[in-house]
C-alpha cells in the first residue's frame, strides 16, 4: 500500500518518485518527474537581474532570439529577464522567485514563488514577447503550493510539491494526481 503522511498518500518514502499516477478523470498516466536543470549562465551577469540572484538557483529556457532567464534567491525573491543573442546585458522585466521555465505547447510557462500574486501558493505565468520587443507576463494559473518538480506529458504538464501533484491542461485547468497502488515505481 502507498504510505500515508498527514492523511495524504505518498507515492514514495521521500514523496518524489516517477511512476504511475491516476488523474481525477480516472485515467492513468506515467510520470517522469524532473527538477529544473541548473547550469551556470554562460553570458551576462545573472546578478544584474536582482541583487538576490547572487545566491540561490537559476533557470533558463531558449526562446526565439535569446534566452528567458530567471533566478530564485532568499525568501522567494528573484527576477525574470531576457538575454538576446549576442548581448551581454540582461533585460529584467519581472520580480519573482523563478522555480521553473518550461514549455507547454507553443507557450513558455514560468512557475514561480510570487508572494504578491499568490501568497504561499505557486503561481504559473505565461511569458510572451510583444510586437514592440517588450515582454508580457500574465498569470496563467495558481498551484496548491510552490512546485519542486515538473513532468511534461500528453496535453499538459504535471507539477509536484512535496507529497501533492497536479496536472495542468493546456487551457490552465488543474486536476489532482494520485499515486497508483500497483507496486510500479
Amino acid at each position: 500500500a502507498c504510505p500515508v503522511d498527514h492523511k495524504q498518500r505518498m507515492c514514495a518514502k521521500d514523496g518524489f518518485s516517477s511512476g504511475r499516477y491516476r488523474m481525477a478523470s480516472g485515467g492513468i498516466v506515467d510520470i517522469d518527474w524532473r527538477k529544473e536543470e541548473r547550469h551556470p549562465f554562460t553570458r551576462g551577469e545573472i546578478t544584474r537581474l536582482s541583487s538576490w540572484c547572487e545566491i540561490g538557483t537559476t533557470a533558463t529556457r531558449r526562446v526565439a532570439g535569446g534566452w528567458v532567464v530567471g533566478c530564485s534567491g532568499v525568501e522567494s525573491d528573484g527576477a525574470l529577464g531576457f538575454l538576446s543573442d549576442g548581448a551581454e546585458q540582461l533585460q529584467a522585466f519581472a520580480r519573482m522567485g523563478v522555480d521553473f521555465i518550461v514549455p507547454l505547447g507553443a507557450r513558455t510557462l514560468v512557475a514561480a514563488s510570487s508572494p504578491f500574486e499568490a501568497g504561499e501558493a505557486g503561481a504559473v505565468f505565461t511569458v510572451d514577447r510583444a510586437t514592440d520587443a517588450s515582454w508580457k507576463l500574465d498569470l496563467f494559473s495558481l498551484l496548491p503550493s510552490v512546485p519542486d518538480a515538473y513532468a511534461p506529458g500528453g496535453s499538459g504538464i504535471a507539477f509536484r510539491a512535496g507529497f501533492n501533484a497536479v496536472f495542468m491542461a493546456d487551457d490552465g485547468a488543474i486536476s489532482t494526481l494520485d499515486c497508483v497502488d500497483d507496486g510500479v515505481r
